[in-house]
Formats: C-alpha cells, sequence, structure tokens
C-alpha cells in the first residue's frame, strides 16, 4: 500500500531515480544541494516499503506554485495505483495551500515524466525553448482548480 510521508532529506537516499530525474537533478544525496527540497511543502510516496517519489509544492506568487517530484525507477510496479494516491495527496496540498494552479517543467524528451503529469490531471502548456542552462527545451505543463 501507498503511504504519504513527511519529506526528509535521508529519503534521496533511498530513492532510485528514473534516468530522466538523473538526467535533470543528477544524483542526488541527502548531502546534495537541492533548493526544490528547502522550499514549500514537501512529500515522499513510500509503496511497500520503498521510496516511490519525492516531491513538493513551492509557491511562486501568492494563488500559485510550482510542483517538482523526483520519481523511483520502479515506479512502473505500483503505476497508476501511485499516480492516483499522489494526485489526491497533491490536489489537498493545493486546497491546503489555497493554491488554484500549479506549474512544472519537464525536460522535452522525457516522456515517461509528461504521462506522469498527464496521470496527474496537468495540461500541456507546450514548449519553453532553452529553458535551462544548458540550453534545452522543456514542456510546460499546469494543473488547474477550484479552491
Amino acid at each position: 500500500m501507498m503511504r504519504v510521508l513527511p519529506f526528509q532529506r535521508a529519503h534521496l537516499d533511498l530513492i532510485e531515480l528514473s534516468d530522466a530525474d538523473i538526467e535533470r537533478y543528477g544524483n542526488m544525496t541527502s548531502e546534495s544541494e537541492n533548493p526544490l527540497a528547502d522550499y514549500g511543502i514537501n512529500f515522499t510516496a513510500v509503496w511497500d516499503g520503498r521510496v516511490m517519489l519525492v516531491g513538493g509544492i513551492m509557491n511562486a506568487s501568492q494563488r500559485t506554485g510550482y510542483a517538482w517530484t523526483m520519481v523511483s525507477r520502479r515506479a512502473h510496479v505500483c503505476g497508476f495505483k501511485l499516480a492516483r494516491g499522489v494526485k489526491s495527496h497533491l490536489e489537498n496540498m493545493m486546497r491546503d495551500m489555497g493554491i488554484h494552479r500549479v506549474e512544472t517543467a519537464n525536460l522535452a524528451d522525457a516522456f515517461e515524466h509528461h504521462k506522469w503529469c498527464k496521470m496527474l490531471g496537468f495540461k500541456n502548456e507546450g514548449v519553453m525553448w532553452q529553458y535551462d542552462d544548458r540550453k534545452r527545451d522543456y514542456l510546460r505543463f499546469s494543473k488547474i482548480m477550484e479552491v
């Protein structure tokens, strides 16, 4: 079964990151500098005792946020059930934070992450050309809901 826990940096040592997350963030550990994990409300999704996802929402403005996740390469084991649980948790976080819009960005060729965003209820908003310091293209996704 899935459990959602408050995020702890030690969880980064327990997750087997997907190739797309390693490409984007590098090999994160509890010792890595990770500005995403230092702000906002963060959580860890555990399935059968294994860390499958770490993520959170940072405030971008009073009513909008930026969502981030790092997904385990083993997340396919619990796939849809994990997505359903994380989607519910994400929507509860948005309500609790009073946020009506959350956005995120994925590397343009990170197709598994695009599927993940769609399962969480995000809509593709298009390409963000040369978005990072390596001039890689990203796709922006957003989730909008009534709060």
